[in-house]
């Protein structure tokens, strides 16, 4: 019973159980299940647990989304990751007062940003690839997209002119991590997905 880790503008969780049934009825022998626009990914999860599809590819042009998803493939990294959040969700929660929160939530966004910023003004490498993210910066990206996501104003994601998130803090009272079962699913599931970045139309061909 894999879930979406993230909230996404456009997410289709009320959606996916409609489309599955319909999936399961008009096109019950598909192998191949192809989503250009993966976003939180909700339609690719419920699709998944009714075992309706073998191989999938998905595609996102969003750079940290698409690097969020690559960095938990590596079943390696799962258990930092995991403990990384918690520690954060610790923090975040143990604050009182609202403007505490917020500022914790700043330097999140801050710190996000640093690592995507930064490496945008040293080299050009993302234009093709996101390899140029460490595997340690690649955790941490990792990290605080989910914490941000969780803890800023309904879930959105949202840059400037400079690629920088901007959304502001939206003080949820009790933040909610991910289950640590759910993060080791979607980590094996991801395993076997083909994760590409770009324009929608590099799906056209798969």
């Amino acid at each position: 019973n894999t879930k979406p880790l993230l909230k996404w503008a456009g997410g289709k969780r009320k959606l996916a159980p409609l489309i599955t049934e319909i999936v399961s009825k008009e096109i019950p022998a598909t192998q191949n299940y192809v989503e250009p626009f993966f976003g939180g990914g909700a339609v690719y999860f419920e699709l998944y647990n009714k075992n309706l599809f073998t191989t999938a590819v998905v595609n996102d042009v969003v750079p940290q989304l698409v690097n969020f998803y690559k960095t938990l493939s590596n079943a390696e990294s799962v258990d930092e990751i995991y403990k990384s959040i918690s520690e954060k969700f610790k923090e975040f929660n143990a604050l009182e007062e609202i403007e505490e929160r917020k500022d914790y939530f700043t330097k999140m966004r801050g710190e996000f940003n640093h690592l995507w910023l930064e490496e945008q003004r040293n080299t050009v490498m993302h234009k093709g690839s996101l390899d140029y993210l460490t595997v340690e910066n690649s955790i941490k990206s990792t990290v605080l997209l989910y914490v941000i996501n969780k803890t800023c104003f309904n879930g959105l994601f949202r840059v400037n002119s400079k690629g920088g998130f901007n959304v502001p803090f939206g003080d949820h009272k009790n933040p909610k991590i991910c289950y640590d079962e759910n993060l080791q699913s979607i980590s094996k599931l991801i395993q076997n997905t083909t994760i590409l970045k770009g324009d929608f139309t590099m799906s056209k061909d798969f």
